[in-house]
């Protein structure tokens, strides 16, 4: 049982000695943290602390003992004797260092007491100090002051007392003054976020309706979309046209609206144009043996859509796409945002001077017969695009993506196709009278029966002899760069050299 007790009394040490290890290792570790944010500059603020705890403990000594049996004391002798002084001033000293580097957590009352109550300190113990010695002549003098410098003393100590609380008072009042401000300021923007919120939720009923709307006048047009009468169906492109262009003017209305414009236009192009043609077996097939009642209007239906527009079908669809595609003189051209008519039945439509705007996408289009004079097609997507018999003279194509591009019988004279990808591009029977071609890739490109003569293809990437030599007029293509239609640029040996050879190609085959 005492043996028990006794390593209980041991465990229980044990663990108060843990307690007070760590307690100790706490201490030391927050005194490190406290002054490692010291600088040396901080020395410099503290030291009135220092000197002002000295003379407080001096003249605090000086005044209890009555200056009797002193004269040796403050006739020679150290005057840091007494060690009690001396920590007093050193106390101050490193409680100031210690404020000071706590000083971004200190509120303002803690910054008085930092900085504002030591300097009082120091010059009212500077002053009490000189006092003191100017009065300092013997006991029954200092019998005589000494009350007169306590109650000087302390009327100076009450005065930085007064000081501390006016300024305490005054910046108490400043700080509710703010928050004051503050609450008004955060009440308005509460209200404010509140008349927003009410005019978002306003907007969106708002939008919602004219989506419905929107909706509704669709639906009215695809009626007449389908109409036996002609004008009835000619008037309903007109109708769509408005409709493209409404949605456009609502667009930046609200997320709502912007989320769904660019979905509804490209929806609304597709019921204008329709889709390309599907050119299967069967309808090949029923053309060529038909071709001679091709402009009946006795054809099936299935094959009419696909092969063949009415004139007036093709008269309205141009007046349409006069009033929504931007004109290559338009001044807010660039404002229009990309088109996208992928797989869109523009065949025998007519789009000249029109400005297609940089990344819009014609990809799988058909232009077959499309007329296209001065049309601007530069960093456009025409992918795959059947561009049959279709009139491109003077077209900018530069930068375009025309791989798989057919350009059958196609008219392509003065065309700009500089920087043009043209890959297993297809310009059979092609006039290229005068096209650009400079810096074009032309890699597996058909030039068969192609008429090439004083087209430009200065530095032509993929270009080879076989390919020029299927083509027409290459003894004329151009071999300079093309400097303002000058062509006083330097020459392309390469070029000419593959000229050459196209020739001697062509020649052999002349001879075979």
């Amino acid at each position: 049982m005492l043996e028990k007790v006794r390593k209980t009394i041991k465990e229980k040490y044990e663990n108060f000695k843990g307690k007070i290890k760590t307690f100790k290792e706490d201490i030391i570790l927050w005194i490190k943290k406290s002054f490692s944010k010291i600088k040396l500059s901080y020395i410099f603020y503290a030291l009135p602390s220092l000197i002002s705890g000295i003379l407080i403990g001096e003249i605090w000594l000086f005044s209890s003992r009555g200056g009797e049996n002193q004269t040796s004391r403050y006739d020679g002798q150290f005057w840091f004797s007494d060690i009690r002084v001396v920590c007093l001033g050193v106390i101050g000293f490193a409680l100031q260092l210690f404020f000071i580097s706590q000083k971004e957590k200190l509120n303002y009352i803690g910054k008085i007491i930092c900085y504002i109550v030591p300097l009082f300190a120091f010059i009212i113990s500077i002053g009490v100090w000189v006092l003191i010695w100017a009065t300092y002549g013997g006991d029954e003098q200092w019998r005589d002051v000494r009350s007169e410098i306590i109650t000087g003393f302390t009327g100076l100590v009450a005065a930085v007392g007064v000081l501390a609380t006016v300024s305490v008072n005054y910046k108490n009042h400043e700080e509710n003054r703010i928050s004051q401000a503050e609450n008004v300021e955060k009440q308005l923007e509460e209200q404010r976020k509140l008349r927003e919120q009410q005019y978002v939720t306003e907007q969106e009923r708002r939008d919602g309706e004219t989506i419905k709307d929107l909706n509704e006048r669709l639906h009215e047009i695809l009626k007449n979309r389908h109409d036996r009468d002609d004008d009835v169906r000619a008037s309903s492109y007109f109708q769509l046209a408005g409709l493209y262009k409404d949605w456009g003017l609502l667009g930046e209305n609200s997320a709502i609206i912007e989320a769904q414009r660019k979905v509804q236009q490209k929806n609304i192009l597709k019921l204008i144009f329709g889709t390309a043609p599907h050119e299967n077996a069967e309808t090949k097939k029923y053309v060529q043996k038909n071709s001679a009642q091709f402009q009946s209007s006795f054809l099936p239906k299935k094959v009419k859509e696909h092969v063949k527009r009415s004139f007036l079908e093709i008269t309205t669809l141009n007046s349409v796409i006069a009033d929504i595609f931007p004109n290559i003189y338009d001044k807010d051209k660039e404002s229009f945002e990309p088109f996208d008519l992928q797989y869109a039945n523009l065949s025998g439509l007519t789009f000249s001077e029109v400005f297609f705007p940089q990344r819009s996408n014609l990809s799988n289009a058909h232009l077959t017969g499309a007329i296209l004079q001065q049309t601007n097609f530069e960093g456009v997507s025409l992918s795959n695009v059947n561009l049959k018999g279709a009139n491109l003279e003077s077209a900018n194509l530069c930068g375009a993506n025309l791989d798989r591009a057919i350009f059958k019988d196609a008219n392509l004279k003065d065309a700009d196709l500089q920087g043009a990808h043209l890959w297993y591009a297809v310009f059979h029977n092609a006039i290229l009278r005068g096209a650009i071609f400079e810096e074009a890739s032309l890699q597996y490109t058909d030039f068969e029966c192609a008429k090439l003569q004083d087209a430009n293809l200065y530095k032509a990437i993929a270009l080879t002899s076989q390919q020029l030599a299927q083509a027409d007029g290459i003894e004329s293509i151009e071999i300079r760069r093309d400097l303002a239609g000058l062509g006083h640029g330097e020459e392309d040996q390469d070029l000419k050299n593959l000229i050459q050879e196209a020739l001697e190609i062509q020649k052999q085959k002349k001879n075979i």
